[in-house]
């Protein structure tokens, strides 16, 4: 019971200060008279596609059963994901103590990582009122188990080193549950994307994309299931010390997607990417690949790991052992 009323609490909170920075930014905005500030695949973002209405029922497509409610979080992603396995010391050099990479069906000596660079649209709770657009760039970790696990799920997660953001209201709420969000100054035209320092102005990372290929779906392009298939895990985040698990749901069966020639830069090391220029030309295999990607996703209120169960048997004959499934 104080559970509920703990989590009732602060998603009230939650929603009335997304409410309040939402408000505010639409009247700025307003008065800006700038309501297409963000270019960024201007012609998949929200007000040029019809909205996405989510169905409120249960995902038996996810096999774990995450705690919905009507505090989560929701909204739309207008991006470029890029996958690309990098080698395994180097991934490995961006976990927090507490964290190692488990298998992933990879080459042995290389593990994978994804990177969205996009805008964020209609971002609010479930029953918010006053959304939030911001522009975002992900770096994500899959495949990653805790070391010492006692009893409970031990893993595989999704863990993500950095993100970086242009507004502030977002950043304080990731931070509050872990995630190591950045403020930058984020530019974009319609196919290109500049991230830089909030106060120095120092790039931090720049890419330009080019389509290549057919619009389509997941169906259109099946080699990319493995990646997408891999974001179901469940993230977990650091907070001094303490791990905060959460589960972002991406709805890719309500998505479209189109592969894209990519050339990314980076200035300083960016987690798993050292400073130097990356390409990416579409769909090059099932584990290396760029599309852009429009695609409505929900995030579900942190949880205790108690919730989730094993859902595969032990990968290796000395890692912990997996607690059994639960029966279906």
């Amino acid at each position: 019971m104080r559970g509920f009323w703990v989590t009732k609490a602060v998603g009230t909170a939650l929603r009335a200060g997304f409410n309040a920075a939402g408000l505010a930014e639409a009247c700025l905005n307003r008065l800006a008279g700038d309501r297409n500030r963000f270019p960024l695949w201007k012609d998949w973002q929200l007000r040029s596609l019809p909205p996405v209405k989510l169905p409120k029922i249960a995902r038996p497509d996810i096999l774990q059963h995450y705690p919905f409610t009507k505090y989560d979080t929701t909204g739309y992603y207008t991006l470029t994901m890029l996958a690309s396995p990098q080698p395994r010391k180097l991934v490995a050099a961006c976990l927090p103590l507490g964290l190692e990479l488990c298998p992933c069906d990879t080459d042995p000596n290389s593990h994978p990582v994804f990177y969205t660079l996009g805008y964020q649209q209609d971002v609010r709770p479930i029953r918010g009122r006053f959304p939030l657009d911001y522009l975002e760039v992900i770096v994500g970790i899959p495949c990653v188990r805790l070391k010492s696990p006692g009893n409970l799920y031990p893993g595989p997660f999704i863990y993500m080193p950095s993100l970086y953001l242009n507004h502030m209201y977002p950043i304080l709420l990731g931070r509050a549950i872990g995630y190591p969000k950045h403020w930058t100054r984020v530019t974009t035209t319609f196919n290109t994307i500049d991230v830089r320092g909030i106060l120095s102005n120092q790039l931090i990372l720049n890419a330009a994309f080019t389509q290549i290929g057919e619009v389509g779906s997941m169906k259109t392009y099946p080699d990319v299931s493995k990646v997408i298939g891999r974001l179901q895990q469940p993230l977990i985040s650091d907070l001094l010390g303490f791990h905060i698990y959460t589960f972002l749901d991406w709805r890719f069966e309500f998505s479209r997607m189109q592969p894209v020639e990519t050339s990314l830069t980076t200035a300083v090391n960016v987690p798993t990417l050292p400073r130097g220029t990356y390409t990416w030309k579409g769909v090059e295999s099932a584990d290396r690949w760029a599309c852009r990607i429009f695609v409505p996703w929900d995030i579900v209120f942190p949880f205790g790991r108690s919730v989730l169960k094993s859902t595969e048997p032990c990968p290796e004959p000395n890692c912990p052992l997996y607690p059994k499934p639960a029966a279906v």
